[in-house]
């Protein structure tokens, strides 16, 4: 799973840069939930904590690297708010 963050990060930032193009000027890009505390991972613990492994491989990951394609974005585009 966490081999497939970097095409999931680079369609996001081809995505957010097309609506850019047509010309939206301010786009909300919102971070991946703790994968790990989502109910189909927690059941197996009775709920009663999260996976933190899952988040460690996957969320937080994805997360950085979303931040640093937007903290790009940003930097090629400043008339617009990402």
């Amino acid at each position: 799973m966490s081999a497939f963050i970097p095409n999931v990060i680079n369609q996001i930032g081809i995505d957010v840069e097309a609506l850019y193009q047509i010309g939206f000027a301010a786009i909300a890009v919102t971070n991946l939930e703790p994968i790990g505390c989502l109910p189909f991972f927690t059941f197996s613990n009775d709920y009663t904590s999260c996976i933190e492994t899952l988040n460690s491989e996957i969320s937080i990951p994805h997360n950085a690297q979303l931040t640093n394609k937007v903290a790009s974005l940003q930097f090629n585009h400043v008339d617009a708010k990402f």
